[in-house]
């Protein structure tokens, strides 16, 4: 569904004029046009026009941006369809949201610039997050909005909510709902309800980020997706691998920059993220659910549905429909595209994983596949068959670190070595030693861990 095709609102009577910018119809209030030229400071960018902000104004008035407090945060488990959730959220009538790992930054940014005035933050945003080479953009990539229309929108924020005290403009929750709102005025969305639920891709587990949400909407709820862990393995060392090619970081995440290869071993960094990754934020468990992977992509209906009736969303199609700014979200892999869920996509996977690997994950992860109902060896609930996986996880070799280390030697050591920079090269050697010794060192640690003492997880819904 695109955005631009929303009828215009009913004439009410009350002697308010109808404008058409763009083929969307925008209720312009009496004054709308003073409203927009009004306050002490410059406008937010010479883009951003009288008639452009008037009508980022009447958009503006469908929301009712001091009193949104329904935030639910995504969070991933290693490669476990949390894009894709977000993705089936989008196009509810509901929902507001930032696509991809666009609101990732919102805290970091924060830290970072806190000092400055709503009005410079909005605007820093986006280059902030180009900076941080993140994989999506504001003005660039497959769902990328148009720089006036977003600076149009914090003209038109400020234009209506610049008399609010300072102690109102300037807290940290009012900037994290300001962002998202521009944002979605820049797409042209008009929400169903004036304080739509503001769905937030954390997507990286951390404790201090889910506090901050909670301090910020102490109404936040949090979705966790999870995977087969041998299928999330084997997915998360192969994404890991891929963001150390240029040419797969400019296909699938935006063509018009590259991101720079830097020091990644793609096993250690996906055996770190699933195994601390894999339990609810501390003292968040009443907030919290899991969402499975393979039951987005075998039984969207049903799963979308039951999400839906513990947010507190309307039920409907559009809750099937895989969208970010109300375009489709294209995945490609394997030379095959597709959008929305994929039956295709749940068989488990293990193409960069031997008998070792398998092993020591359906050692390492047994609760992770009984909690949430995946087929295992039953050999392994016990933990004395998981301990006697100990010494294989110190000594015998994995695939998973074949493949990191022939990632390092293409990315990093072999162009150091033609360019003769012997320094890099050597550097690089360290720490693909240093990464194989504390990965052996990670998974031995765990898994006594477990053993000793168990994990508790819940159960998806």
């Amino acid at each position: 569904m695109d955005y631009s095709s929303l009828k215009p609102e009913p004439t009410r009577g009350n002697g308010q004029t109808m404008i058409m910018s763009s083929g969307l119809g925008l209720a312009l209030e009496p004054g709308d046009e003073r409203v927009a030229s009004r306050g002490s400071e410059p406008p937010a960018s010479e883009l951003a026009s009288k008639g452009l902000v008037a009508g980022k104004i009447a958009d503006l008035r469908h929301y009712d941006v001091l009193g949104i407090e329904r935030v639910v945060a995504i969070c991933c488990w290693g490669r476990s369809g949390s894009y894709l959730l977000a993705s089936l959220l989008d196009g509810h009538d509901d929902v507001i949201t930032l696509p991809l790992s666009l609101g990732e930054l919102i805290y970091p940014f924060w830290e970072r610039h806190q000092h400055l005035s709503l009005r410079e933050k909005l605007l820093a945003y986006p280059a902030f997050v180009e900076d941080m080479r993140y994989d999506a953009t504001f003005f660039r990539g497959q769902f990328r909005i148009d720089e006036s229309d977003y600076h149009a929108a914090v003209a038109a924020a400020l234009a209506v909510y610049g008399d609010q005290p300072p102690q109102v403009l300037e807290s940290r929750a009012n900037f994290f709902r300001f962002l998202v709102v521009c944002y979605n005025l820049a797409v042209g969305r008009r929400p169903a309800h004036p304080r739509p639920l503001i769905v937030h891709q954390q997507h990286i587990w951390s404790n201090r980020n889910a506090r901050r949400l909670v301090s910020d909407f102490p109404h936040g709820r949090f979705i966790h997706t999870v995977r087969d862990p041998i299928s999330c393995v084997d997915s998360t060392v192969q994404h890991f691998a891929d963001l150390n090619d240029p040419k797969f970081v400019a296909r699938q995440y935006d063509p018009a920059y590259l991101r720079r290869p830097r020091y990644n071993y793609p096993a250690w960094n996906a055996f770190w993220a699933l195994a601390w990754r894999d339990a609810f934020h501390a003292g968040l468990q009443d907030r919290s659910i899991i969402v499975r992977f393979e039951d987005l992509h075998t039984r969207p209906m049903q799963t979308m549905g039951r999400v839906a009736r513990w947010l507190n969303l309307a039920e409907g199609r559009a809750l099937l429909e895989s969208t970010f700014n109300g375009k489709p979200w294209i995945v490609e892999s394997g030379g095959k595209t597709w959008t929305g869920a994929r039956p295709e996509q749940v068989p488990r996977r293990s193409r960069n994983m031997s008998w070792v690997d398998r092993t020591v994950a359906f050692a390492l992860f047994q609760e992770n596949f009984a909690r949430w109902d995946y087929p295992y060896p039953r050999f392994f609930a016990h933990r004395w068959a998981r301990a006697l996986c100990l010494p294989l996880a110190l000594v015998a070799p994995m695939r998973s670190e074949f493949v990191s280390d022939r990632t390092v030697l293409r990315s990093l050591l072999l162009p150091a070595l033609r360019s003769a920079n012997l320094r890099v090269a050597a550097g690089t050697v360290w720490q693909m030693l240093v990464a194989r010794v504390g990965l052996r060192a990670l998974i031995f640690a765990e898994l006594c861990r477990r053993v000793a003492v168990g994990k508790r997880l819940a159960k998806p819904i």
